[in-house]
């Protein structure tokens, strides 16, 4: 939901904050770090406990210059426990950084000389309180001339009675570049003397962003409730082209879910699945493992969500329909986190929900099915990426010269056609190979139509209609094309079966010969 309502997150910030212990941003965050990096003073009403510290944490560590030595980030408080608290808040962000970032705390007076040895290594980031500041400022220890943030956090300014004289003084030894960033407890109006120090500033109060409800974006794609296959080749696809990393998959039917399990690991993704018969204790520790990213896909009927407190997906996929349709509509609070709900329907069922005057307030719009061109774009960003970030340069090096030497140039293109097209084919689960065609031997002659032969195997072998694909009716015989594992049974249970007052023979289709090709 962030990354849609907000561009300038990205999926490097998103992964740090999960890896710094954030399960999702918290509704401050979303609110705050987009009007950072844009660049905006900005003037918050924000106390303890609300997200504040990382608020401004991960804007300042994507923003700060990377190859210029000396202060870029200051940060006052009113205490020195306040200090400790946002630098050990920023070392959680810090470790996973690609290049390192050093960091200074001021504040305690039994350690001048080690806050002077660490200053004069030109820190990047310098956190203190305020009186500590001034000491250094006075003797001469901080330089800010190439200072871009600027971060007041007044949460406990109730402790220092000097903070707001304190804070006019530190500003007046900073250059004019730099962002304000300030987190005040009280209402802002009543922060008029720091107020004077912003330009233009965004106004932010607690009934911004407090208890506000938060929806995810809504859509549907049309399909008939019968076309499982066609659903599962769309979830692939999904899969793929929206990147999808944690995905909460519900489903209505619990007989669907080993069947959805074993298709989804064609993508490569973590999956678990939730069932009903498993004690508390496995339960939750599945749930933190999908909350903290370590698995992928989580796959689980409706009703045993509804029962948990904490979970944070970046999407839901509804497969099947339920029961009742008002569960479409009263989505649980612990799940109205995700980016996106996406429902696999048909319209006759997009039409009765729109009776509920909640789903128009979802404004619930209908998708169209990715196209080959864009599974093909998505799937070479993943690649691209992960070269990138996991792969070993020397290795693949290895592997380019086996290639010039072993491919022609002319072929290369087409190799690497060749391989994207198999790998693609194993995640979407295209099933050139998966259907057997049958010969019957009754047709038009016999007044036998498409739905005499769909029911006829459907009642016989006791399958879905979705494992029939296709029949075709001709005057003296017909050819019926089913999922192949069913072919051997429906030959064994159906060929000599009297049908339309005529014994009617089953069996495989020959292949057609080649022109050309001596029977």
């Amino acid at each position: 939901m962030f990354n849609k309502t907000h561009a300038l997150w990205n999926n490097r910030m998103l992964q740090l904050l999960h890896k710094a212990g954030y399960l999702q941003p918290t509704q401050l965050q979303e609110l705050v770090i987009p009007l950072i990096l844009k660049g905006r003073d900005i003037a918050i009403e924000a106390g303890e406990k609300t997200g504040k510290t990382a608020a401004f944490i991960l804007p300042v560590l994507e923003r700060i210059y990377k190859n210029k030595a000396g202060i870029k980030a200051l940060v006052i408080t009113a205490t020195f426990e306040n200090a400790k608290k946002i630098s050990r808040e920023f070392h959680k962000f810090i470790k996973y950084l690609p290049s390192p970032v050093l960091l200074a705390l001021l504040g305690n007076v039994n350690t001048e000389k080690e806050e002077f040895r660490t200053l004069s290594r030109k820190p990047d980031i310098v956190i203190g309180s305020a009186e500590r500041v001034i000491d250094h400022i006075r003797r001469g220890n901080l330089s800010f001339e190439i200072l871009q943030f600027f971060i007041i956090d007044g949460s406990d300014m109730n402790k220092n009675q000097g903070f707001d004289p304190d804070i006019h003084f530190i500003s007046s030894k900073l250059n004019t570049k730099h962002q304000i960033i300030l987190f005040y407890p009280s209402p802002i109006a009543s922060a008029d003397s720091l107020l004077s120090l912003l330009k233009r500033p965004v106004m932010i109060h607690k009934g911004d962003w407090i208890d506000k409800p938060v929806y995810p974006g809504y859509s549907y794609f049309n399909l008939n409730p019968e076309q499982i296959v066609e659903k599962k080749r769309l979830l692939a696809r999904l899969v793929i082209t929206k990147k999808i990393s944690s995905l909460l998959l519900l489903c209505h039917n619990p007989k669907l879910i080993p069947e959805l399990k074993k298709f989804l690991k064609r993508t490569g993704l973590s999956i678990k699945t939730l069932p009903h018969k498993v004690s508390e204790e496995i339960k939750q520790n599945v749930l933190k493992s999908f909350n903290a990213h370590r698995i992928n896909v989580l796959i689980a009927t409706v009703d045993i969500i509804m029962n948990q407190k904490y979970m944070w997906p970046s999407h839901i996929i509804y497969f099947d329909l339920p029961e009742n349709q008002k569960q479409y509509v009263h989505i649980p609070a612990q799940l109205q986190s995700a980016r996106e709900v996406i429902l696999f329907i048909d319209d006759n069922f997009f039409h009765e929900l729109q009776k509920y005057e909640e789903i128009k307030k979802l404004d619930m719009k209908k998708d169209v099915f990715p196209t080959d061109e864009s599974v093909l774009k998505s799937f070479a960003e993943t690649i691209i990426k992960k070269i990138k970030e996991d792969e070993n340069p020397e290795e693949l090096n290895m592997y380019k010269k086996l290639v010039k030497k072993n491919v022609p140039l002319l072929f290369r293109t087409y190799v690497l056609a060749y391989l994207f097209k198999e790998e693609l084919d194993k995640k979407i689960h295209k099933q050139r190979s998966s259907t057997t065609t049958l010969f019957i031997s009754v047709g038009k002659n016999k007044r036998v139509f498409p739905p005499d032969l769909l029911n006829l195997f459907v009642n016989a072998l006791k399958i879905k209609r979705s494992e029939i694909k296709d029949i075709k009716i001709l005057d003296n015989y017909s050819f019926l094309e089913i999922s192949s594992r069913y072919a051997s049974r429906a030959i064994s249970l159906l060929n000599g079966k009297d049908f339309k007052g005529k014994k009617m023979s089953v069996n495989y289709a020959r292949k057609k010969r080649k022109e050309g090709k001596k029977p």
